[in-house]
């Protein structure tokens, strides 16, 4: 936190005048920001002084303006400067409209805590709150999710959702926010994450290169025309169907055991790197060939509606199911 600070050199004189929120810009305030704050340094400096309307006012004024642009300033023999002190961590949080805007969020949350809205949530509720199921509650805004950081487990799918913060919440390890109206999601944050589910939102990027530990990621169902998962090599489950996809490298997922990317525009899949697959699912792309001579554990191959002349599964020996 800034604190504005005065001094005519000697410690006695040394006090605090106003406490100012630390996350104000005062070099990037808009002209009415800026304002707001010279009135209130004004008002401030005026009183301490005892200045008349009209005697020195313009000094006040200076000195002002100048701490709104974070300089410091001189009045006489007095020197006045910003100062940061460390803030204290007792404001207390209320399942209010503030922080939670969304009544449908607080009224999942009222339930799941065992409290009524206005009920302060303690920080040991936020403590020991590590899962939160919300799915299926009408839910248009999260806001204030944030305050949950020791969340593992968030589910949020069915929901009516734009947006989804969770940058705050890093010890997530499990995300669920399907079937939702999200047109971007950002998890660069969340580098703890072992299951992401996206699924049959709008999302036309999705960057999870961070994301090393998921080992399921289902994201069909959206606009996506690239997905990069070579950064994520302890890959179980991918489910990437439904897309917009052109081309799919699972070359650096060797334990890749169920790989669905059916309804996309792939014109190549090389899945020889990927002996542990057990489950292949690419039906309905632009598929030429199809190489599963090294998948000798496969168990379910859909591979029709392609453009295949050929498929060999002799190898396959494991294969109970076939649709190509």
């Amino acid at each position: 936190m800034k604190v504005l600070c005065y001094t005519d050199g000697s410690d006695n004189t040394k006090g605090l005048l106003i406490a100012i929120d630390g996350n104000v810009d005062f070099s990037k305030c808009s002209l009415g920001e800026k304002n707001k704050w010279m009135d209130t340094l004004n008002d401030v400096l005026v009183k301490t002084f005892e200045v008349e309307a009209n005697d020195n006012i313009e000094e006040v004024w200076e000195v002002s303006n100048a701490l709104v642009h974070g300089q410091c300033g001189y009045l006489g023999d007095y020197e006045f400067y910003f100062e940061e002190v460390p803030m204290a961590n007792n404001e207390k949080l209320y399942l209010d409209e503030e922080n939670f805007p969304d009544a449908n969020f607080r009224a999942a949350l009222a339930e799941i805590l065992d409290i009524d809205e206005d009920d302060e949530i303690t920080e040991e509720t936020i403590q020991r709150t590590d899962m939160l199921d919300v799915s299926h509650s009408r839910i248009s805004n999260l806001n204030g999710i944030e305050h949950f950081t020791a969340l593992t487990l968030l589910d949020c799918d069915n929901n009516q959702l734009t947006a989804l913060d969770v940058s705050k919440n890093t010890a997530l390890k499990y995300l669920s926010c399907s079937n939702n109206q999200l047109t971007a999601l950002d998890v660069s944050k969340n580098t703890a994450l072992t299951y992401l589910s996206c699924g049959y939102n709008q999302l036309t990027l999705l960057n999870v290169s961070g994301s090393t530990a998921l080992t399921e990621l289902h994201c069909g169902g959206n606009n996506l025309t690239s997905l990069d998962v070579s950064k994520n090599t302890a890959l179980i489950q991918l489910s990437c169907d439904d897309n917009q996809l052109t081309a799919l490298d699972v070359s650096k997922n060797t334990a890749l055991k169920y790989l669905s990317c059916s309804n996309n525009q792939l014109t190549a899949l090389d899945v020889s790197k990927n002996t542990a697959l057990k489950y292949l699912y690419c039906d309905n792309n632009q598929l030429s060939s199809l190489d599963v001579s090294k998948d000798t554990a496969l168990k379910v191959l859909h591979c029709q509606d392609n453009q295949l002349t050929i498929l060999d599964v002799l190898r396959s020996v494991r294969l109970v199911r076939l649709q190509g």
